[in-house]
């Protein structure tokens, strides 16, 4: 990605945080205390806003872009959160064994599969929420080191069919994990917004990212990564970042039915 597009960007969002005794699930209100015309740079990604997709599986071997890398952890420090490269082999093998501990438990969690199954809509279903079947392999893809993505299609062998019957070589990718220095309602929507702009980035790049948050859902496996694998900073999401040829169909709501004006 040429540097130059990195020059100038306007003042990230800084969420204002207010305690609410009547919306407990309330996190922050967001707003803008001052508007800046967009750059080159951020007219691109928003280009990006309906096209990009969560990579759900294993990379091509190709390597990532030049500069790719640099440009995701840039734009994850630009919302005050770090976006870590896992790029040791022990800590690389350490993280995915944490994601295979975590999904395996997962998955004997009747609630949480429940949920699950709301949220995975059969092939050919109009709904616009939820993960599809276009949007995940039909088939596990698994890497060295495996890093295992959840079950969307409980049994049922929905999902993308392999480019090719051959059981090619498939690459996990470049692992990350995407921290805040602090663990407070402000450093969410920090990582929130940290992630969004990691997405597009990356789409822009060429790149595809795969998102792994089980580990994060259990509070033993995310304080060990914690301690072990970010330095004591508070990990909330692991990602792996890699090139890929068959690109995920996803669904996208109408921004009306989730934005709406505050105040009177």
């Amino acid at each position: 990605m040429p540097r130059q597009h990195e020059r100038r960007h306007p003042q990230p969002v800084r969420p204002d945080i207010k305690a609410e005794p009547g919306q407990p699930t309330l996190v922050a209100r967001v707003s803008w205390r001052e508007r800046a015309a967009p750059d080159e740079f951020e007219r691109r990604l928003s280009s990006h806003l309906l096209t990009r997709r969560t990579h759900r599986g294993a990379f091509d071997p190709e390597p990532l872009p030049p500069d790719t890398l640099a440009a995701l952890r840039t734009g994850a420090a630009k919302e005050g959160t770090m976006l870590r490269i896992v790029a040791d082999d022990g800590h690389r093998a350490a993280l995915a064994a944490a994601v295979q501990a975590a999904e395996h438990q997962l998955r004997r969690d009747g609630e949480r599969l429940r949920e699950l199954a709301r949220w995975t809509p059969a092939p050919g279903s109009a709904s616009r929420d939820g993960v599809p079947a276009t949007s995940y392999p039909a088939r596990p893809e698994h890497t060295q080191p495996d890093f295992p993505g959840r079950d969307f299609a409980r049994g049922h062998g929905w999902g993308l069919p392999p480019l090719s019957p051959a059981r090619s070589y498939r690459a996990a990718g470049v692992a990350g994990l995407l921290t805040t220095a602090a663990d407070r309602p402000a450093d969410w929507v920090h990582a929130g917004q940290a992630l969004q702009r990691i997405l597009l980035t990356a789409s822009a790049c060429g790149a595809a990212v795969a998102l792994h948050s089980q580990p994060l859902e259990l509070p033993w496996l995310r304080e060990f990564i914690r301690t072990q694998l970010s330095d004591g900073a508070h990990p909330h999401l692991v990602l792996r970042v890699g090139m890929v040829t068959q690109v995920a169909v996803s669904v996208r709501r109408d921004p009306g039915d989730v934005l709406f004006p505050a105040g009177p």
